[in-house]
C-alpha cells in the first residue's frame, strides 16, 4: 500500500478516503481495500471495501466515500470535544 489522505467533509456529512496504492511486482495484482475508523479501541465507521486491479510496476489512486453525519467535531463547549479518529 502506498499513501492515505482522509477528507472529512462536516458540509456533507461524509468521509472520503483516498488511497494510492503500488504495485511494485511485475504482474497486475487484484486487491481489495478494506478500511475502517476507529476511535481508541472502538471501530466507529467502517468503508465500503473495493476491489481494484494494479497494474504491474504502477501506482493506482482509488477513492471510498461513506456518510457520516454524526462524527464527533474537533472543539470545545458547544462547538465539540477533543476527538481523535484512525483510519
Amino acid at each position: 500500500m502506498g499513501d492515505v489522505f482522509a477528507m472529512p467533509s462536516v458540509r456533507k456529512k461524509t468521509l472520503t478516503a483516498r488511497t494510492w496504492l503500488t504495485n511494485d511486482t511485475k504482474s497486475p495484482a487484484s486487491v481489495t481495500l478494506s478500511q475502517r475508523v476507529f476511535a481508541g479501541a472502538s471501530e466507529v465507521k467502517a468503508l465500503p471495501a473495493k476491489t481494484v486491479t494494479v497494474p504491474a510496476g504502477k501506482t493506482l489512486r482509488v477513492e471510498v466515500s461513506v456518510p457520516w453525519a454524526d462524527a464527533k467535531l474537533w472543539g470545545y463547549g458547544a462547538y465539540g470535544s477533543p476527538e481523535l479518529y484512525w483510519l
